[in-house]
């Protein structure tokens, strides 16, 4: 059985910092809001020098922010979401959208991309029906045994 998904690509430190629940906005400047739909899965693809599935949130849906930067900036101060964005930096790359992280896990190990087979700490590329790890994200369906056996609940 497969899961419906979506592989979100992160630089580190962020990536380690949403999976571990402590941010909870990852902000972008372009998305698709429908793609992170409330309750949709998020594998968070760590970028190098990682360069693995570290480990999963579940959507609670997109912020969506004017043209104006602090437009974003001001919901995610209201709504108390931690975001590591700095001032400087939300001036610099104007994000439009945050996505709202819940239900955050890291695995108990990454789980890196190959071709080839599944070893434990490697993830065959043709399991999840990739190509290669996305540049921003990608939808994937994923095979329900391994989401369980990395915590997620929603079986």
């Amino acid at each position: 059985m497969y899961v419906n998904a979506v592989l979100l690509s992160v630089r580190q430190p962020w990536a380690d910092l949403l999976v571990d629940g402590t941010k909870t906005v990852e902000t972008r400047r372009r998305l698709k809001p429908e793609t992170f739909a409330p309750g949709t899965v998020v594998l968070v693809y760590a970028t190098a020098p990682t360069k693995a599935v570290i480990g999963h949130f579940v959507s609670g849906g997109v912020l969506v922010g004017n043209d104006r930067w602090g437009g974003l900036l001001n919901q995610v101060l209201k709504g108390g979401y931690v975001c590591s964005m700095t001032g400087g930096d939300w001036v610099r790359m104007r994000p439009r959208f945050g996505l709202i992280a819940t239900e955050a896990r890291r695995w108990a190990r990454a789980r890196r991309l190959d071709r080839g087979e599944d070893t434990g700490s490697w993830i065959p590329r043709h399991r999840l029906r990739i190509d290669r790890p996305p540049r921003s994200y990608q939808f994937i369906e994923v095979p329900a045994d391994l989401l369980a056996e990395n915590g997620w609940r929603r079986l």
